[in-house]
C-alpha cells in the first residue's frame, strides 16, 4: 500500500506558524473583543470557556475592569458600556442585557455594584439581582411593610436616576413616555444602593423609600434571605431623596442639606449599617457658603456638593466658590477631617463660567458632566476625563445613539465578577 501525503496543515492549525507568533497572542486578541463578545464566547463549548477564564488578563482577571453602564434618555435596557481607561478598546461598546436575561418585562435598571445588576420591574416593583457573567439570577421578596406604608407602591413611584453609581432616582413612566425624560417629582420616590462583598459572594440591597411624611430604610442581605427595617430614626429623619446616597465597606453616606439651619450649610451623615450607628461629618470649612453670600453672583452655584468612592476611600467633590474652582476632598480613616486632594480650576473650560452638574469615578479616573456658559449666553455641555494617576485630561464623546444631554444622568459603575452570587 502506498504512503499518503497528508495534505499541508491550514494556516490556522500549522504548528510552525503558531511557533512565530507571540505566546500571548489570544490574550491580545481576546483584550480588543467587546466585553459582551466574550460573555458570548464563553457559551460556545467547556473548552473556551476554560481558556477565557485562565486568562492573565482582560475582564476576569487579575483585575477586573470596571465598566460604565449608561441608560439612554428613556431608562429601560438599552445600555450602553464604555472602559475609557483601558489602553487598547477607547471606544464605546454596546451591551443589550435583554439577550442575556431573556425577556424583561419592563425592567429598569437601578443599581450596579461587583459582579452584580439590580434591576426593579415596572409592573410590580419587585427587585431582581443578576450577575450577567455567570448569569445567576434571584428574584428578590417583598419588602417589609411599615408604617402604614405599602412598598410595593413605593416601588411603583420610580424616579429618573439622579444620585452616582452604583445609586439611583427613578421615574414610573408610562409605555407612551419612555422615550424622554421629566422633571423628576419628589413626591414619593426611592433610592437604591447595591453593596457586594468581594470574598464571601454575598451582597445587601438597601431600599430607601418616602411616601408622603412616612419614610423607610429596609435592607436586604442575601446571606439570610430576608429584609430588615432598619430602626433608627434619626437616619430616617435626615434623609432627604433629592440627594445622592453612596455605600463605602458596610456603610451608607448621604449629604444633608437643611434649608432651615440659619447658615445654609450641609452636612455629611454616615450610617453604619452594622452597629446602626448614625452621626455626622463636618465638611471642609472652605466649602460652606453662608447665606449672607447665596445673592453674591461670585458666590451662587446650582449644585449641591457630589460624593464619590475613590479607591475604597470617601471623596467629596464641591465648587470653590472663593477661587473660582473644583475641589477634592478625601476623608480620613478615622472618618473625622478631610484632606484637600486637588483643586481645578474653572479656567480650563473655555467659557465664561461653568457649573459642574454630574461627577463619575472609573478606575482610577474621574468623568465630569459640566455646563458651559459661553459669553453669548449660551449652555454648553462638555463632558471631561480625568486621570487621577497621570493627572492629565481628555474630552469624552458621546456614544451614538445616547442622548448628548442625558449622559452620565443615568450612570452605573460595574465591575464584572464570577463569584458574586455563586
Amino acid at each position: 500500500m502506498a504512503h499518503r501525503t497528508p495534505p499541508p496543515l491550514p494556516v490556522d492549525l500549522d504548528p510552525f506558524v503558531w511557533r512565530l507568533l507571540p505566546r500571548d497572542i489570544f490574550e491580545r486578541i481576546m483584550e480588543r473583543l467587546p466585553f459582551e463578545d466574550i460573555i458570548r464566547l464563553r457559551g460556545v463549548c467547556k473548552a473556551w470557556n476554560r481558556v477565557i477564564l485562565s486568562m492573565r488578563s482582560g475582564p476576569f482577571n487579575p483585575k477586573p475592569k470596571q465598566i460604565l453602564l449608561c441608560s439612554p434618555s428613556g431608562g429601560g435596557l438599552n445600555l450602553v458600556s464604555c472602559n475609557l481607561q483601558d489602553n487598547i478598546r477607547e471606544e464605546w461598546t454596546p451591551i443589550h442585557l435583554d439577550r442575556l436575561l431573556g425577556p424583561t418585562g419592563g425592567l429598569c435598571l437601578v443599581a450596579a455594584g461587583i459582579g452584580l445588576l439590580c434591576f426593579c420591574t415596572r409592573n410590580a416593583g419587585r427587585l431582581i439581582v443578576f450577575n450577567p457573567i455567570s448569569k445567576a439570577c434571584k428574584r428578590l421578596p417583598p419588602a417589609i411593610v411599615s408604617n402604614g406604608v405599602n412598598p410595593q407602591t413605593i416601588f411603583k413611584n420610580l424616579h429618573c436616576p439622579r444620585g452616582q453609581n452604583p445609586h439611583a432616582f427613578f421615574k414610573d413612566y408610562s409605555q407612551e413616555s419612555t422615550s424622554k425624560l421629566d422633571v423628576p417629582d419628589l413626591t414619593g420616590n426611592i433610592m437604591v444602593t447595591l453593596i457586594t462583598y468581594r470574598q464571601a459572594g454575598d451582597f445587601r440591597v438597601v431600599v430607601a423609600g418616602k411616601e408622603d411624611a412616612n419614610q423607610t430604610l429596609q435592607v436586604y442581605d442575601s446571606a439570610t434571605a430576608a429584609w430588615r427595617m432598619v430602626r433608627h430614626e434619626s437616619i430616617k429623619a435626615r434623609l432627604r431623596f433629592e440627594c445622592e446616597m453612596v455605600s463605602c465597606d458596610d456603610s451608607l453616606h448621604f449629604i444633608e442639606d437643611d434649608d432651615g439651619r440659619e447658615s445654609g450649610a450641609w452636612h455629611v451623615i454616615t450610617y453604619h449599617m452594622g452597629d446602626n450607628t448614625c452621626y455626622e461629618v463636618t465638611p471642609p470649612l472652605q466649602s460652606l457658603v453662608t447665606r449672607e453670600h447665596q445673592h453674591d453672583q461670585h458666590f451662587q452655584t446650582t449644585q449641591r456638593p457630589q460624593l464619590l468612592v475613590i479607591h475604597g476611600r470617601l471623596w467629596l467633590i464641591v465648587e470653590g466658590f472663593l477661587n473660582c474652582s473644583i475641589c477634592f476632598w478625601e476623608l480620613d480613616d478615622a472618618g473625622i477631617s478631610w484632606r484637600l486632594v486637588k483643586e481645578i480650576s474653572r479656567d480650563l473650560y473655555y467659557g465664561t463660567m461653568a457649573v459642574l452638574h454630574k461627577c463619575v469615578a472609573l478606575q482610577g479616573a474621574i468623568y465630569l458632566r459640566v455646563f458651559d456658559v459661553l459669553d453669548d449666553g449660551s449652555v454648553q455641555l462638555v463632558m471631561l476625563v480625568h486621570d487621577l494617576s497621570s493627572n492629565t485630561w481628555s474630552f469624552l464623546n458621546d456614544p451614538e445613539g445616547l442622548d448628548g444631554k442625558y449622559f452620565l444622568y443615568h450612570s452605573f459603575v460595574f465591575e464584572p465578577s464570577l463569584n458574586a452570587m455563586a
